[in-house]
């Protein structure tokens, strides 16, 4: 079948199908509703529709890519598919480097939680915690460098390392 969209012309299709690929880890039918989209809907090509949809699902701050394609047009109709990719989720994180007073000190100013989706502001807000919270002790130019890898036995999930190397005492 012939998908060329022309963009100078628009022409208006009725949504005849709307399928999710990805995202193994969300329900497909929560994605479908939060992006606004809906079969029987009638949307020009083009226009704002896909672009609102997928600003919809950007808000929700659990999706790290979203890109609607059209799979199929057969006459007014048209199939289009969501390719999302979610973002992983915390398993569990270590802050090395440390002593164990200060790494219980520092667990309780960031706060994270087992399961929680991990975005990069998560991670640069968790290191400038442990920054602000040497520079008040004195000791500034501390270094934090943020490790990601895997978890074996959570599928989408990561574990954090924040490993710490102390800056020298400043008065």
């Amino acid at each position: 079948p012939d998908l060329s969209l022309n963009y100078q012309v628009p022409v208006e299709y009725v949504i005849a199908d709307i399928k999710v690929e990805g995202a193994p880890h969300l329900n497909h039918a929560t994605l479908i509703s939060i992006s606004g989209l809906k079969i029987g809907d009638k949307v020009s090509i083009p226009g704002d529709v896909f672009s609102n949809a997928i600003k919809k699902l950007w808000k929700q701050k659990i999706i790290g890519n979203v890109k609607i394609e059209v799979s199929k047009i057969e006459g007014e109709k048209i199939y289009i598919v969501l390719q999302i990719k979610e973002r992983p989720r915390l398993s569990t994180y270590t802050i090395s480097g440390v002593r164990k007073s200060e790494n219980t000190d520092l667990k309780d100013k960031i706060g994270f939680i087992r399961g929680q989706v991990l975005s990069d502001a998560l991670k640069k807000n968790a290191t400038f915690s442990i920054q602000k919270y040497f520079e008040e002790k004195g000791l500034f130019n501390t270094s934090i460098k943020v490790t990601e890898r895997k978890d074996s036995t959570l599928k989408n999930h990561v574990r954090l390392n924040f490993h710490v190397k102390k800056g020298k005492h400043v008065k």
